[in-house]
C-alpha cells in the first residue's frame, strides 16, 4: 500500500474517531436507558430519546465525516494506480461504491436536521459533498421526496414513492423467481443503467435552482476529475469514478431499499404510524465477517438499524445501536418481523430479502385471495360522502370501509379540487370496525398528504359520529393517529368540545431543527421581513408568528414560504396572530398541505398556548377567525380544550365518470415516480 493512501486512511479513521469520542457521553446514556415497565409505551422512548440529538460542536464536526470518506476514497484510488493485481483494483471498486453509499447516508441524516444543529448547514454539505458529486437532485429536493412523502407514508401505495420504484423495476407480486432476481438487481440490466444514466445527466442539466447551482455543480465534478486527468490517472475516472457511480453504488442503495421495509403487505388495522412501522419494518442482524462487510457497505452509517430510525427518525446514527437494543428489550412488536442475513439465512429464520420473494412469486390467483387490491380496476359505483363545515373550513366524512382504500393521492386530489371533484379542504376516512372499542379517523389534505391532528376535522368527525347514530353518549374517545382525544357533543349536536391534549414547546418533539430548547421568540427571515416566531406542537407542528396586524395578503405570501423552511423538517402549520385583548385573539392561518384556510382548530389551539406562554393573554381566549369563532382554554400543563360549531351540508355522491382509475401497478419500463438512486 502507498504511504500516501496509508496516511489518507489513518487521517480518515482518526476524524470518525473524533465523532465518536465527541458522542460517547450520550451513547453511554443511552444504553443505560431503562424504562419503568417491561413493555414501554412509544411516548416514554420519545421523550427518552429527546437528548439524541446532535450537540454545538456538530456544526464543525459535520463536514468531517463527509471529508473523511472521501479521503478514503482517494486512498482507493491511490491503491488502484499502484497496484497490477486485477482482484485488488476490483476490490477498490467495490470499495469506492460502499464510500457513495456512506456519503448517501451521512446525507440522509442531513435531511432529517440531525447531522448538526444547523440544517441550513447540513444540506448545503450535502449538495456539496454527495448529491452534485454523485449527480443527484438537490438535498432540498431529496427532503421532499424522503422526509415529506416517504415516511409519513412508507408501503402506502400511491403515496410512497420509494414502492413507486418497484413497479418501475418490474417487482410485483406474480412474478416467477428469475424476474424477481432480475428486480432484485435492476440496477445492473441494460434497462436500469439506462434509466440511471437518464437521470443523471437530467439531475446534472435541468434540475438546478439557477446557473448558480448548475455551475457548482459542475464546479465539483471538475475538482474530482481534473487531479487524475493531470496525473494522466484517466482509466481511474472510469473506474474509481464512473463504474462505482453507474453500478456499484446504485445496486448497493437498491438493496437497501429492498429490505428497508416488508413490502407490498395489506395495510395493518393499526392505521397508526407506530403500528405501520412495526407492521411493515424488519430488524434484520447481518452476523460474521460477511455481515460487517454488509454493515459497513450495502447499509453504512446506521442504516441496518433501519427500523429504529423510521421510528424515532429525530435520533442521530451514533445511538442507533443503543436505542436498537432497547427497542428489542422493551417495544413490544418491534422484534416480530426480525430476518438474518441479506439473502443466506439459519433455518427456520428468513433473510432480509426471502420473504419478499416469496410474497411475490406466489401464483396472481392466491395473490388475488389473500390480499386484494381494488385499485386495480376503475371506480363502477358512485361513492358516498357526507360534507360538513366547521367554521368555513370544509371536509368530506367518508367510510373507509368503503372507499378508504381507492383515496390514493390522485384521487383524494381530484374529489378535492373545487373545478374538477366536490370540492373540500380535505377527506376524513372513518375507521369504524365494529372490533375496535373506539371509533378513529384518517385525515387526508387536499393534496393528498396525511395530517398527525386536526381539531376543525375532530369536531367535524364527531359530528358525524352523533349524526349517524355510532355514538350513545354526548361524551366518547375518538382515535387520531396514534392518539385517543374526547369529544363532547353540546345540546342540539352543533356546537362540539374537543380535548385537544397537550401543546409542547419542546423543539425535538415538534421538530424544529438545532439544540433541544423551547422554540419561543425566536427570529426568522422569509421574502426579505424578520419575524419573530415561536414553535409548537399538539400532535403537528405549528410556526405561531406575533403580528401587530394581521393580513390575508401577508398570510398568502408568507406562509408559504415558512411553511417549507428547513428549520421545520416536517414542513409546519403557520400562524399570523394579532392579540386585541387578554381575551381575544385574532388569527390568519396558512395550513400545512392546503393553503390559505379560514379557520383551523389545531392552528387556534397552538396560537393561543404560545400566547398566553408569552404571558400576552389569559387562559380563556375566543379566538376570531375568517370563517367565525373558537372559544379556546389553556388548562393545566398546557392541555387545550376548544368548543367550536359544525354545519352539516350535503349527501353527496360522488359519480364513477369522475373517479380516475388508478393502476396498482405499472408495467416495467414506466415513467418512475422519481428519481431513481436516491434511496434514503
Amino acid at each position: 500500500m502507498p504511504a500516501a493512501a496509508f496516511a489518507l486512511i489513518l487521517v480518515a479513521l482518526s476524524l470518525r474517531a473524533l465523532d465518536v469520542a465527541y458522542h460517547y457521553g450520550d451513547v453511554s446514556h443511552a444504553r443505560s436507558l431503562t424504562p419503568p415497565a417491561p413493555h414501554a409505551d412509544v411516548s416514554w422512548f420519545r421523550h427518552a430519546f429527546r437528548s439524541l440529538r446532535p450537540k454545538p460542536l456538530d456544526n464543525y464536526l459535520a463536514a468531517l465525516q463527509f471529508v473523511s470518506a472521501w479521503q478514503l476514497i482517494a486512498a482507493a484510488a491511490l491503491v488502484f494506480d499502484s497496484s497490477e493485481s486485477l482482484i485488488v483494483r476490483g476490490l477498490c471498486v467495490l470499495f469506492v461504491g460502499g464510500r457513495f453509499r456512506e456519503l448517501q447516508e451521512i446525507g440522509h441524516f442531513a435531511i432529517h436536521g440531525v447531522l448538526c444543529p444547523s440544517r441550513r448547514l447540513g444540506l448545503l454539505l450535502t449538495n456539496i459533498f454527495c448529491q452534485f458529486p454523485l449527480l443527484k437532485p438537490s438535498a432540498s429536493f431529496r427532503y421532499r421526496t424522503h422526509v415529506a412523502e416517504h415516511h409519513p407514508h412508507a408501503n402506502v401505495d400511491g403515496r410512497d414513492p420509494n414502492l413507486g420504484d418497484f413497479y418501475v423495476a418490474g417487482l410485483v407480486p406474480g412474478i416467477t423467481v428469475l424476474q424477481y432476481w432480475r428486480g432484485v438487481f435492476f440496477p445492473l440490466t441494460p434497462a436500469g443503467v439506462l434509466l440511471l444514466l437518464k437521470e443523471c445527466l437530467t439531475n446534472l442539466l435541468h434540475r438546478n435552482r439557477g446557473t448558480g447551482e448548475l455551475l457548482l455543480r459542475a464546479l465539483i465534478v471538475s475538482l474530482i476529475t481534473l487531479p487524475m486527468i493531470m496525473f494522466e490517472s484517466t482509466w481511474e475516472i472510469v473506474w474509481i469514478y464512473l463504474v462505482p457511480l453507474l453500478v456499484v453504488y446504485p445496486l448497493f442503495a437498491w438493496l437497501s431499499q429492498v429490505v428497508e421495509h416488508r413490502w407490498f403487505l395489506p395495510q395493518p388495522d393499526d392505521r397508526s404510524r407506530l403500528g405501520r412501522e412495526l407492521a411493515f419494518g424488519r430488524p434484520t442482524e447481518y452476523a460474521g465477517l460477511s455481515g460487517l462487510l454488509i454493515r459497513q457497505n450495502i447499509f453504512p452509517f446506521g442504516d441496518s438499524y433501519h427500523l429504529a430510525h423510521s421510528l424515532f427518525p429525530n435520533v442521530r446514527w451514533n445511538y442507533l445501536p443503543a436505542v436498537h437494543k432497547l427497542l428489542k428489550r422493551h417495544l413490544k412488536g418491534y422484534m416480530d418481523h426480525a430476518s438474518q442475513g441479506l439473502f443466506w439465512h439459519p433455518a427456520g429464520t428468513p433473510s432480509a430479502t426471502s420473504e419478499l420473494r416469496e410474497r411475490l412469486t406466489r401464483s396472481p390467483l392466491a395473490l388475488r385471495i389473500t390480499a386484494p387490491d381494488v385499485r386495480r380496476r376503475p371506480m363502477n359505483v358512485p361513492v358516498h360522502f357526507t360534507k360538513y363545515q366547521a367554521l368555513g373550513n370544509d371536509y368530506l366524512v367518508v367510510d373507509g370501509a368503503a372507499a378508504g382504500p381507492l383515496l390514493t393521492t390522485e384521487v383524494v386530489r381530484r374529489v378535492c379540487d373545487r373545478h374538477f371533484g366536490i370540492g373540500a379542504d380535505g377527506i376524513l376516512v372513518a375507521r369504524l370496525a365494529e372490533d375496535e372499542a373506539v371509533p378513529a379517523v384518517q385525515v387526508l389534505n387536499p393534496d393528498g398528504s396525511e395530517v398527525e391532528k386536526s381539531g376543525n376535522g375532530l369536531r367535524i368527525f364527531a359530528r358525524y359520529l352523533w349524526d349517524r347514530g355510532l355514538v350513545k353518549e354526548e361524551r366518547f374517545p375518538v382515535r387520531i393517529s396514534d392518539e385517543i382525544v374526547t369529544c363532547r357533543v353540546r345540546p342540539g349536536g352543533r356546537v362540539i368540545t374537543v380535548d385537544m391534549g397537550r401543546v409542547r414547546f419542546d423543539s425535538a418533539v415538534i421538530p424544529v431543527t438545532g439544540p433541544s430548547r423551547e422554540v419561543l421568540e425566536e427570529r426568522l427571515e422569509v421574502g426579505g421581513v424578520t419575524l419573530t416566531f415561536s414553535a409548537a406542537t399538539i400532535g403537528n407542528p405549528h410556526c405561531v408568528i406575533l403580528r401587530e396586524r394581521v393580513t390575508e395578503e401577508e398570510t398568502r405570501r408568507l406562509g408559504p414560504l415558512v411553511e417549507v423552511d428547513p428549520r421545520f423538517p416536517n414542513r409546519t402549520n403557520v400562524q399570523f396572530v394579532e392579540v386585541v385583548d387578554r381575551a381575544n385573539l385574532r388569527i390568519e392561518i396558512w395550513e400545512r398541505g392546503a393553503g390559505y384556510t379560514l379557520a383551523s382548530g389545531s392552528s387556534s389551539c397552538a396560537a393561543t398556548a404560545v400566547m398566553h406562554r408569552l404571558g400576552l393573554c389569559d387562559a380563556h381566549v375566543t379566538v376570531h377567525l375568517r370563517g367565525g369563532e373558537l372559544e379556546i382554554e389553556v388548562r393545566e400543563h398546557f392541555d387545550m380544550r376548544m368548543t367550536g360549531s359544525v354545519v352539516r351540508v350535503a349527501d353527496i355522491s360522488f359519480a364513477a365518470e369522475s373517479w380516475p382509475a388508478v393502476e396498482a401497478a405499472a408495467p416495467p419500463g414506466a415513467v418512475p415516480t422519481r428519481p431513481r438512486g436516491d434511496l434514503a
